[in-house]
């Protein structure tokens, strides 16, 4: 579909995902016009949100590959046209599977109609992290003001699997609540009193260190092995495997110093916003590219979707007009996600990376409640243990965080690599009812695979004014991405703050003066 668009502007954003919806928001809050233009029907790109019905139009449509087509575009000397030719049009998601288990008795109703009758009330995200309370994500929404458009709620089961045996039929029984705040460990019965008094010690040292880093002993061994620190400071099992699977889920690597790092990260946001560190979004991670756009709107940004790029015009090696829908938009800056790059700009014979990510809607939490409700909670576990040491995180919700009607539950499970033992036998054993009982409670399973395309584009090849943006990892937090999105805003604009906080301007004051 084509629409009038501006003739000219500042810069032109390709994809609406969260890092182009970042971007788009800081271009226009430093004053710069914005056009935003989108080949999907809906915001998000690969950060997108679904309910239950389009999730499945989604993942059943064709990845068609878009060839070239003749383009009638004016050409000035000097000029030259580049159309849009790109293997990766569905924002780089590929090998999609979709499967719901549906009853042999076809007198009932299948679980595909109660799915499609129920549709609006789940929000299924493609791409989906969790919030460290005072992490970067949260200070950039609370200054920027996006926070007014997004709601959220703590990720209060933080999960563990342990002890598990070879021969186990179902992981239920093995899961098990992380104690990490104060009160929470000391009200714990899985760890014994001098366990709880050396888990404290710890993470009081951890603290200590956070804040004088300078000045700690442990400045000199940063780049040991953690586990060498482990053992110094006598935690061993269950405490090891309670700060390797979650307190210090956050890391990079085992080296000591990204492992204090990550747990310091992960101690310090507990209490602000409850007994948990996490925060989740209300309706999913697709609310957050949404709210940016949100921001860029107000300060003047254009969004246009279900819109096709045609290509590029370019001249001097760099792009001077945005070809869209037979239109020419003459810009100074083109932002996009790598599915907007042509072919020609991608490196020979690279290697993709990948992340690789599997929903599950179920009929059953993955734990047993510890009281009525608490279930439909959002939850977090690390499975690196039962996926060959990979990285691999789930992340439940349910009714509570507006994910799903009552009665259902979304697992997002994300990992760098998934094994074949994961994918074809511990996972199911993660939804085995109990030992007694091997019905599953998998309703529907989704899983594909999103390129990070980005490290696929030969970026000393492109036009000059031509930025792309990250596309994903498989990190649980989003701090990898903002310090990507702010280093490339930084590279594009280094005069102007990304995403300042609001001046308070005596229009936005809206105290009333009372000189008595």
């Amino acid at each position: 579909m084509n629409y009038l668009l501006p003739e000219t502007v500042d810069v032109v954003v390709l994809g609406t995902g969260l890092p182009e919806s970042m971007l788009a928001a800081a271009c226009s809050r430093s004053g710069l016009t914005v056009l935003t233009i989108d080949r999907n029907s809906f915001y998000g790109s690969s950060w997108a949100s679904f309910n239950f019905n389009s999730l499945e139009k989604w993942a059943t449509s064709e990845n068609c590959k878009k060839e070239s087509t003749d383009v009638d575009v004016t050409l000035e000397e000097g000029e030259i046209f580049i159309p849009l030719v790109n293997d990766y049009l569905k924002d780089g998601i590929n090998n999609i599977t979709m499967n719901v288990e549906d009853k042999s008795d076809t007198n009932e109703i299948t679980n595909l109609q109660k799915l499609q009758k129920d549709s609006r009330k789940f929000s299924i995200d493609l791409n989906p992290k969790l919030l460290l309370s005072l992490g970067q994500m949260v200070s950039i929404l609370c200054d920027s003001e996006v926070s007014k458009y997004v709601e959220f709620v703590n990720a209060e089961r933080l999960l563990c699997l342990k002890d598990v045996t070879s021969d186990a039929k179902s992981y239920r029984s093995f899961i098990t609540k992380v104690p990490c705040s104060k009160a929470d460990i000391f009200k714990t019965t899985s760890i014994t009193m001098l366990e709880k008094r050396i888990l404290m010690k710890f993470m009081t040292e951890v603290l200590n260190w956070h804040f004088h880093r300078e000045e700690h002993e442990w400045k000199n061994i940063l780049e040991g092995n953690f586990d060498e620190l482990l053992e110094h400071q006598k935690v061993g099992e269950p405490l090891k495997k309670y700060i390797m699977d979650l307190i210090a889920v956050l890391r990079d690597s085992d080296k000591t110093g990204d492992c204090l790092d990550a747990i310091s990260r992960f101690l310090i946001s507990i209490g602000r916003y409850g007994n948990s560190p996490f925060l989740y979004p209300l309706y999913g991670v697709g609310e957050l590219p949404q709210g940016f756009s949100r921001l860029s709107a107000v300060y003047g940004g254009t969004f246009c979707l279900d819109n096709d790029i045609d290509g590029f015009v370019i001249k001097d090696n760099e792009i001077v007009y945005v070809v869209a829908g037979g239109q020419k938009i003459k810009c100074k800056t083109v932002i996009g996600n790598g599915s907007y790059v042509p072919n020609k700009y991608f490196k020979k014979d690279a290697t993709e990376e990948v992340v690789e990510r599997i929903i599950v809607i179920s009929e059953k939490s993955i734990t047993d409640p510890e009281e009525e409700g608490t279930e439909s909670k959002v939850g977090v576990i690390n499975l690196a243990s039962i996926n060959n040491g990979v990285r691999c995180c789930l992340i439940e919700t349910g009714f509570h965080g507006q994910t799903t009607p009552k009665g259902y539950y979304i697992s997002h499970i994300s990992s760098d690599k998934f094994s074949e033992t994961f994918t074809n036998e511990s996972l199911d054993k993660l939804y085995i009812k109990s030992e007694d009982d091997p019905t599953s409670s998998i309703i529907m399973k989704l899983q594909f695979s999103i390129t990070k395309i980005d490290k696929l584009i030969n970026s000393n090849e492109l036009p000059s004014n031509f930025y792309v943006t990250p596309t994903t990892d498989s990190e649980l937090d989003f701090r990898s991405i903002i310090s990507q999105c702010k280093s490339l805003f930084k590279e594009i604009y280094p005069e102007c703050d990304f995403l300042p906080e609001k001046l308070i301007t005596p229009e936005d004051d809206t105290t009333q003066y009372n000189p008595v």
